[in-house]
C-alpha cells in the first residue's frame, strides 16, 4: 500500500546527479508519473509538511525534542514572550 497524505502520493525516483552518484529522491502527486516507484512508507528520520503558501506537502527532518540553551530562551523573552509559554508545555 503506497503512502499517502491528504491525497498525495509518496513516490521515488532514482536520478544521476550531474558530478556525483545516483541518488533516491522523493516527491508527492496527484498523478502517477511515468518514470517513478509508490513509496510504501515514509522514509526514517522525515516528516511530511505542508507548504503553508502553495498547500503542497514535502518531506523534511524529524528533528526529535531539543534542549534549548539558557542564551537561546533569553532571546526568546525579550522578543516573544507568548512563545515561550509554548515551548515550557
Amino acid at each position: 500500500m503506497p503512502f499517502e497524505y491528504q491525497g498525495w502520493t509518496l513516490y521515488t525516483r532514482e536520478v544521476k546527479l550531474k558530478r556525483g552518484p545516483r541518488v533516491i529522491i522523493y516527491f508527492f502527486s496527484k498523478k502517477k508519473p511515468k518514470v517513478a516507484n509508490a513509496a510504501e512508507r515514509l522514509p526514517p528520520g522525515k516528516k511530511v509538511v505542508v507548504n503553508k503558501g502553495t498547500g503542497l506537502p514535502f518531506l523534511t527532518s524529524a528533528r526529535p525534542n531539543e534542549e534549548l540553551s539558557e542564551d537561546t530562551l533569553n532571546r526568546i523573552r525579550k522578543a516573544k514572550p507568548e512563545v515561550l509559554s509554548l515551548l515550557e508545555e
